[in-house]
């Protein structure tokens, strides 16, 4: 073989070595992440009133909850927040609650660009805090018309805004 075909063949495999290499710490990096809300949607699953699972998103106001949105077995929406572990889950009756829509024309009305509205559950000692109705909030993150990012925590139950917070100037 020719040096130029024998430079060609080791960059080659060195790519895919690499490649390799790059995919499987990806692999291990990621895993525990997908193991713990797989483990939150198997308990959902197995204790709420959830028997399909439509959506998932991540609340963060208070610890980390695996929020789970969907049906039970007679087509009754339900949103589910499971803590943990260990786990331990709360669901309300997803037309119980102001809608993540009525919550971002809101947010328009007072000039924000909503980036994630997310529902989670609660303490009690923070719901007494913010004077909130329910222990389900929405958690908003937002840009303003200046381009600054808020976070603010609106009660599900009523739409009323508890609580905002600038997070950049």
């Amino acid at each position: 073989m020719k040096t130029w075909q024998w430079a060609t063949t080791t960059v080659l495999g060195l790519l895919v070595v690499a490649g390799v290499a790059a995919g499987t710490s990806l692999w291990f990096h990621l895993e525990p992440e997908w193991e713990v809300e797989t483990s939150a949607a198997q308990f959902a699953l197995d204790h709420s009133p959830l028997q399909h699972i439509e959506q998932h998103q991540v609340f963060t106001a208070d610890g980390v909850e695996q929020v789970f949105a969907g049906q039970d077995a007679w087509g009754n929406r339900w949103t589910v927040f499971v803590s943990g572990p260990p786990w331990t889950w709360h669901a309300v009756k997803t037309g119980d609650l102001v809608s993540e829509q009525t919550v971002e024309r809101q947010a328009r009305g007072h000039g924000y660009e909503v980036l994630s509205c997310v529902p989670g559950w609660l303490n009690a000692t923070l719901v007494a805090d913010l004077h909130a109705q329910t222990q389900v909030v929405y958690e908003v993150h937002a840009l303003d018309a200046k381009g600054q990012t808020w976070y603010a925590l609106v009660d599900a139950k009523t739409g009323q805004w508890l609580w905002k917070y600038l997070l950049s100037t």
